[in-house]
């Protein structure tokens, strides 16, 4: 029952996700995403900090996994009310979605810290980053917790490397 419900709950924020990209009016690439989840970024951007595998983002953007998580959570003994740390990267969203999904349907405790970048493919649009999408998912009640603290991610998690326009977006997603 928990497994199914976890990965309802990450389904419906699959969707809440999707529905922002398109009211931002960020368009879908039907090549990169055929299944139009709009959990696929864009090859490159200013806030990219590194190679992603296109293939490895595709098979991420499955609720199912939330339910994988569940049962490893699970087995690894954490039971409602524990404590968990959790340091979700924007490369892959829709595996940030399931868990959260997985630590929202045990009742479990959060303390997270987010990279605001992203690898190629992930969570790597300028005005839609995981930590917008997070602030999105909690703003809407599917998800009552939420980032304690992000960081700019890439290199040293300060973003170096990155051009002084990249850092600037992800200062300001921070700041949102």
């Amino acid at each position: 029952k928990e497994k199914m419900t976890a990965a309802r709950l990450a389904r419906n924020a699959f969707e809440v996700i999707k529905a922002e990209r398109l009211r931002r009016k960020i368009p879908i690439d039907l090549e990169a995403d055929p299944a139009q989840s709009g959990l696929i970024g864009v090859s490159m951007s200013p806030v990219t900090t590194d190679t992603g595998f296109l293939p490895a983002k595709q098979t991420s953007v499955n609720p199912n996994f939330a339910a994988v998580l569940v049962h490893l959570l699970k087995l690894a003994g954490v039971k409602e009310g524990d404590l968990v740390a959790v340091g979700p990267s924007g490369s892959f969203p829709a595996l940030n979605i399931a868990a959260y999904a997985a630590i929202q349907t045990l009742k479990l405790k959060p303390i997270i810290i987010s990279s605001a970048s992203a690898s190629q493919w992930g969570a790597n649009v300028p005005d839609l980053l995981w930590i917008d999408m997070e602030r999105i998912l909690h703003e809407r009640h599917l998800f009552g917790f939420r980032s304690v603290a992000a960081s700019r991610g890439g290199a040293d998690d300060r973003g170096f490397g990155m051009s002084k326009e990249g850092r600037q977006f992800l200062d300001e997603a921070i700041r949102r």
